[in-house]
């Protein structure tokens, strides 16, 4: 029986189809190469360039001299094995990344690198923002601001700010917000009225 393998997409002229080198599996007895530890490292090496650029490289360069297999590992199984694979779009993988990078907290280092690596991929700083905004609900305000202020810090960076169209508060790009806007899609219905016990 074949085992499944992971084989790199080429177009018909032999090059890469995207910045992201995407991943299929492969279940055919004809592919059964196997593929080394240095292919996972440079495939995830090409997928980490392509969505963090020089950011993600530095990270990895710069536990050469620490942990040279911890930066291995964030190349080859964090961006060549997870991040390559076609199950989410990057934009998509990377508003994951916010949110959980958002909930666990203590993670701005790393947070400061996939924002920028968000906005790379196509997110936008409102959209960034908003996934923000959304997890507060379930991991608290404390890092939800934390994050958003790692976000202002790259966008000032990048010179975006300020966020949301003219910048006034309550609007989100051309979107006004308006009392009530909710009004006839989701009413809360009255409680029963309860009567005190008589003892």
């Amino acid at each position: 029986m074949a085992v499944g393998r992971l084989s790199r997409k080429r177009s018909a002229a032999g090059g890469r189809n995207d910045t992201v080198s995407w991943m299929e599996h492969d279940m055919t007895a004809e592919n059964t190469t196997a593929e080394t530890r240095q292919d996972r490292f440079e495939r995830g090496m090409r997928v980490l360039s392509g969505i963090d650029g020089e950011a993600g490289e530095r990270v990895v360069s710069s536990l050469a001299d620490i942990s040279p297999e911890l930066g291995h590992q964030v190349a080859a199984w964090g961006f060549g094995d997870i991040y390559g694979r076609p199950g989410l779009a990057p934009r998509d993988r990377q508003l994951v990344t916010i949110g959980m990078l958002t909930a666990l907290g203590g993670c701005e280092p790393q947070l400061e690198v996939h924002v920028n690596a968000s906005l790379n991929v196509g997110l936008t700083p409102e959209e960034i923002v908003e996934a923000m905004l959304h997890s507060a609900v379930y991991c608290g305000f404390p890092k939800a601001l934390n994050a958003t202020f790692v976000a202002k810090k790259v966008f000032s960076e990048r010179g975006l700010l300020p966020v949301g169209g003219d910048g006034r508060p309550g609007r989100q790009g051309s979107v006004v917000r308006r009392r009530g806007w909710w009004r006839g899609t989701c009413r809360a219905r009255s409680a029963p009225r309860m009567t005190p016990p008589v003892w």
